[in-house]
């Protein structure tokens, strides 16, 4: 990464006696043969800017790591890298950033002092077209590292999985139905149907989700909220250990399901990287505070207890989502 910049600043060549033949003649069939190699074992996973922007992101704390270790090889204490939603909390890696936008401002000015012949460093100017070239690449990867660098926050403990499927809503005064867009082993988001008696659901509400294979899950209502013309709860689960919980690790684990997180291919995650820099930052989502919900309703409880039938609520949801459209 610093090899353009100290060669466009001091104008030390990294190769002596290269010409810009031999570096085409030599080096880039070389670059490309490893490319060919790679896209042959990995044809859609490899991406060699993706791959490039893990490698420098991880170089950056391993290059002093190793540096001494070299020089003091004894009595350095591990340290156990945060995971989950721990990870979550980190602030930005600033170390990183600093080392990044420092190689890029390097970068940056050797191009703009070669550009002028009053104060061009670079002797061969033949080489100037190649050297650029590399300089643009590197300060586009040091740019997503730097990006990379700053963690987005995570709100959420568990993982979520894209399951559509009816669902039935039980509330206090009457039942609803609705489907699920995505559930985790702690929430679930559900788009309510609506109807003209259909009950109205707010942030704060307790009420019950009926699940196939699962059977009536006590919920708590943390977010409504329109989106497309339609209403949206956001529930976290009461799911104490027991059979419901049991059966809800089986739905979510044991069915091969994929997780929310995005499995692009190569280069798919390039451009997702290049939508982090240049892209839309994403919408804040604001955490309404709510009181500590504690546990659910007795009438709830009771509802909750019942064994699951062996039809599931697929059928019921369905039949009743067809009564009501008719």
């Amino acid at each position: 990464m610093a090899t353009p910049a100290i060669f466009l600043v001091t104008g030390w060549p990294p190769l002596l006696n290269a010409s810009v033949v031999e570096i085409f003649a030599l080096q880039l069939p070389a670059v490309a043969a490893a490319m060919i190699f790679m896209h042959f074992l990995a044809p859609r996973e490899f991406s060699p800017i993706a791959s490039t922007v893990e490698s420098v992101l991880q170089s950056f704390r391993l290059m002093p790591v190793v540096l001494l270790t070299l020089v003091k090889p004894k009595g350095h204490s591990f340290k156990v890298t945060p995971k989950g939603s721990d990870a979550g909390l980190a602030s930005e890696d600033r170390f990183t950033i600093k080392v990044a936008l420092g190689i890029i401002f390097l970068t940056s000015s050797g191009l703009i002092i070669n550009a002028n012949y009053a104060t061009r460093i670079v002797t061969a100017g033949e080489l100037l077209p190649v050297v650029a070239f590399w300089s643009v690449f590197n300060m586009i990867v040091l740019l997503i590292v730097a990006t990379i660098a700053v963690p987005r926050p995570i709100f959420r403990s568990e993982e979520r999985f894209e399951i559509a499927e009816p669902c039935r809503i039980l509330t206090a005064t009457g039942d609803a139905s609705g489907e699920t867009t995505n559930i985790s082993l702690t929430g679930i988001l559900v788009v309510q149907d609506q109807f003209i008696d259909t009950p109205a659901i707010s942030a704060g509400d307790w009420v019950g989700v009926e699940l196939a294979e699962i059977g009536i899950v006590p919920c708590f209502v943390r977010r409504a909220f329109q989106n497309a013309g339609q209403e949206n709860l956001g529930m976290s689960f009461h799911l104490p250990v027991g059979q419901t919980r049991d059966r809800m690790i089986q739905k979510l684990f044991a069915a091969g399901r994929e997780t929310m997180s995005p499995d692009d291919n190569g280069p798919g995650t390039f451009l997702t990287m290049l939508s982090r820099v240049f892209g839309k930052s994403p919408p804040v989502i604001q955490q309404v505070a709510l009181p500590d919900p504690g546990l659910p309703p007795d009438w709830l409880i009771a509802r909750a207890a019942k064994p699951l039938e062996p039809d599931g609520a697929n059928a019921k949801v369905g039949s009743r989502k067809a009564s009501r459209s008719a």
